[in-house]
């Protein structure tokens, strides 16, 4: 085609399409009108010039590939002649990891690669990227990937039946979860907040009759996040003068504004007036009772001390609140409270317990005495707080205590729910000795550390999905 033919055959064509567009619609000139023209002529070119023998980098289709047109066939008749049909495309393989990794964690899992009808493949070989930490070997992916992410696995796999049969290659990514505990934070606390605590507290100290006697609170992750203060607290005394140990755990309700100040008012108040009631008792007569035969009169006995702590305890939140202008619902609280001595009869334990957590004597010979049951409220998550209606009548007060006289014990442990709710995740766990004596293996050999207050400090610390209130744990041994 000489070029006059094929400029004039542009100008027409591109006048067709102007033709197609509103009046208003500005047409191009100079350089983009040029460009215009020349983009028309190689498509002019492209349907009238056939191309040149063996030199097909277009598919130009021809007579031989398109059905006959029918000079007297209507918009919407179906040609006499079928139009032609493209080879059918191969369905594309799927490879599967068999689950995600998470970074820092040991991941092991099956590669596979089958068709969309469920037909497996013949895994050859695997590329994966070096930051994934992950290799392949005989069909699994393993390592311990460290850097969270999305990493695209090149997959090279055939038909089992058909060796022959060329290769294929098919992606796939591989999940790499970040690890939850990298996500929390930990935030400090406000010093200048009305009853700040710090957010790691712990004691050791001797007892009486040669135990020992640790106590450690450590602020639960959900308040570090946010870097709230920690409402869990302990309190403790060792008379010399006839041996007692009186311990007390408290955790304050997370959703009471000023359970912080609950708590610690509840362990050092009924610390303060059990130790009173106990070495009142000159003549030994409340100690007589204690160990006396009749459970009638052991419980009368801690009524009376631990009991009536506990009251004193109900009274001082009481007394707080009117001072500051609040409701006592604001100071919500437990109380575990245990006392200890050594008596010709054998070890004396009496305890009062109002709301979740645990108390436990275990033996290493014997197994373990639950000294009461964790106490809910009418919807999941809810338990009993330290409060007046918990006194209505003295029967109510007497099933919250409990004495116990018996001839040896291994260790006495109170526990806040931010550690026996992951330790022992039902009723019937906190029922099993094995399952203590594993807490035990796990406590021993923290307690025979030179510094054990840092390392069960440390030990609190323990990683429970789902479980990260304040953690407060005491343990006489």
């Amino acid at each position: 085609m000489d070029s006059e033919t094929r400029t004039k055959l542009s100008i027409a064509l591109l006048d067709a399409l102007r033709g197609r567009l509103p009046d208003d619609t500005r047409w191009p000139s100079g350089d983009v009108l040029a460009q215009a023209l020349a983009a028309a002529g190689r498509l002019i070119d492209l349907i009238v010039v056939p191309p040149p023998a063996g030199d097909d980098p277009v598919a130009v289709p021809t007579a031989a590939d398109s059905a006959p047109l029918a000079p007297d066939q209507r918009p919407g008749d179906i040609p006499a002649t079928p139009l032609p049909r493209s080879a059918p495309v191969p369905p594309r393989p799927l490879a599967e990891i068999e689950s995600n990794a998470r970074a820092g964690e040991p991941f092991r899992a099956r590669l596979a690669v089958r068709t969309r009808e469920g037909q497996a493949l013949e895994v050859l070989g695997c590329e994966v990227p070096a930051a994934a930490g992950v290799t392949y070997e005989a069909g699994f992916l393993t390592g311990t990937p460290l850097t969270p992410g999305e990493y695209r696995l090149a997959v090279t796999c055939r038909e089992s039946a058909a060796p022959d049969a060329p290769p294929c290659q098919v992606a796939t990514t591989l999940v790499v979860n970040a690890d939850p505990r990298a996500l929390w934070q930990d935030l400090p606390s406000d010093r200048d907040a009305p009853g700040w605590k710090a957010d790691t507290d712990a004691l050791c100290l001797p007892a009486a009759h040669g135990r020992q006697l640790l106590l450690a609170s450590r602020r639960g992750r959900s308040h570090a996040h946010v870097g709230a203060l920690r409402d869990d607290d302990y309190g403790c005394c060792v008379t010399a003068a006839d041996g007692w140990t009186l311990i007390a755990v408290a955790d304050g309700a997370g959703s009471a504004s000023h359970s912080r100040i609950g708590s610690r008012i509840a362990v050092d108040t009924a610390v303060a007036v059990a130790r009173e009631r106990l070495l009142d008792d000159q003549s030994g007569a409340r100690l007589q009772e204690f160990v006396s035969d009749d459970p009638t009169v052991a419980r009368t006995a801690a009524y009376r001390t631990l009991g009536a702590a506990a009251f004193a305890a109900v009274k001082a939140i009481e007394s707080k609140a009117q001072e500051q202008g609040n409701e006592p619902r604001d100071y919500a609280t437990t109380l575990l409270l245990a006392a200890h001595t050594r008596t010709p009869q054998g070890e004396l334990v009496a305890i009062y317990w109002v709301g979740d957590g645990a108390i436990a004597l275990y033996s290493t010979e014997r197994g373990v005495e639950l000294l009461g049951m964790p106490e809910g409220g009418d919807y999941a998550g809810q338990t009993q707080f330290l409060e007046r209606a918990v006194f209505a009548d003295g029967e109510q007060i007497m099933q919250r205590l409990k004495v116990r006289v018996l001839p040896d014990f291994t260790a006495l442990l109170l526990m806040t729910d931010g550690v026996s709710d992951p330790r022992f995740p039902s009723d019937a766990v906190l029922r099993q000795s094995a399952a203590w004596a594993e807490l035990w293996a796990e406590l021993e050999p923290l307690l025979a550390d030179p510094d054990p207050a840092a390392r069960t400090l440390e030990w609190l610390n323990f990683w429970s999905r789902g479980n990260h209130d304040d953690r407060t744990l005491a343990v006489l041994w």
